[in-house]
């Protein structure tokens, strides 16, 4: 699998002006942990991973 630094397509600078609170499946958190672990930014944090999941897939399912 290659690794796609998020880094590069979240501006981590942003400031994260919503917050929420969820519950996620055990193996999601193992998902996400692994995610993170691939990452060639050590200090990625999961509010970056999780920004860009979301923007992937609004992409893929609006701009067709």
């Amino acid at each position: 699998m290659e690794n796609n630094n998020l880094e590069n397509s979240v501006s981590i600078k942003n400031e994260y002006e919503i917050s929420r609170t969820y519950k996620l499946k055990k193996t999601t958190m193992k998902k996400l942990y692994q995610i993170k672990a691939n990452e060639d930014d050590f200090n990625i944090k999961f509010n970056a991973i999780l920004d860009a999941a979301i923007v992937c897939y609004y992409n893929e399912i609006f701009e067709k």
